[in-house]
């Protein structure tokens, strides 16, 4: 059976899930697309992370609105783009090919602006997720007592299928 979830072809990166997993792929990029489509009400730290601000400095406010008008509209519309195209590639799984050796793990062919989407979605859900469950440092244990232990045990596999697309992607 396969150990690494993506494998380089002369076509693209082949990318293997469970059924199961890619319904929770599709569904935390869908609440993500939510959660930055949808005008804040309020301090979100999740909008904070993934649309940090270009000035610290308190008295330069008025320079970061005129950021914020400026270049949010395309930050936000490039994240939304990404989740959608991730989304849409999931769409495309199918059983694996039997000579992929994949067991029960599905397959979709990932296209170079698809594995791009896929790299920068990754991250994104990974600071997503990570900002809402207040992790700071990588800390591959989970308490089974953790009211969001299911949460952390999604965050560490989102890191660990971000770190075998790199490496398939920059080793190869």
């Amino acid at each position: 059976m396969r150990t690494n979830r993506f494998a380089v072809t002369m076509e693209g990166i082949e990318a293997y899930l469970f059924v199961e997993e890619a319904s929770i792929f599709k569904d935390i990029a869908l609440d993500l697309r939510a959660i930055i489509e949808t005008p804040a009400l309020g301090d979100d730290p999740v909008r904070e992370r993934l649309f940090p601000r270009a000035y610290l400095d308190p008295t330069e406010e008025t320079a970061e609105m005129t950021w914020a008008a400026f270049a949010h509209p395309e930050l936000l519309e490039s994240r939304v783009n990404t989740l959608v195209t991730m989304v849409e590639s999931l769409d495309r799984l199918e059983p694996a090919p039997a000579d992929r050796d994949a067991g029960q793990l599905h397959m979709v062919l990932l296209a170079p602006e698809e594995t791009e989407a896929w790299l920068k979605g990754l991250n994104d859900l990974r600071l997503a997720l990570g900002t809402r469950l207040g992790i700071e440092e990588e800390d591959q244990r989970v308490d089974p007592e953790d009211p969001h232990a299911q949460l952390r045990e999604i965050y560490n596999w989102l890191t660990a299928l971000q770190q075998d697309l790199l490496e398939q992607v920059y080793l190869s």
